[in-house]
């Protein structure tokens, strides 16, 4: 449940929630709330990808966003904060 008492956050959220949860994102995004993508599935294995499978993961979860609330995110968070080289490559293309 969203409380807002005029506080603003940041939501980082995994496209399979949002594609299981829609209203979730829309209400966070109607508060005016940021919201972020937090990966597709949360995987551990993402430093591990390669660039074009990290990219191809943070669109999906991009689209499930933007789907769900109109808005596409400009902010990415890492699962368990683990990032590569391969991973900021791709995040600034």
């Amino acid at each position: 449940m969203l409380v807002y008492a005029g506080a603003r956050a940041t939501f980082f959220v995994e496209g399979q929630a949002v594609e299981a949860d829609p209203a979730s994102v829309r209400r966070e995004v109607a508060a005016g709330m940021a919201v972020g993508a937090h990966s597709y599935g949360h995987s551990k294995e993402l430093p591990d990808m390669s660039q074009q499978d990290f990219a191809d993961d943070l669109r999906r979860t991009g689209d499930a966003i933007a789907s769900a609330a109109g808005v596409s995110p400009a902010l990415f968070r890492a699962p368990y904060g683990h990032t590569s080289d391969t991973m900021l490559r791709a995040l600034g293309e």
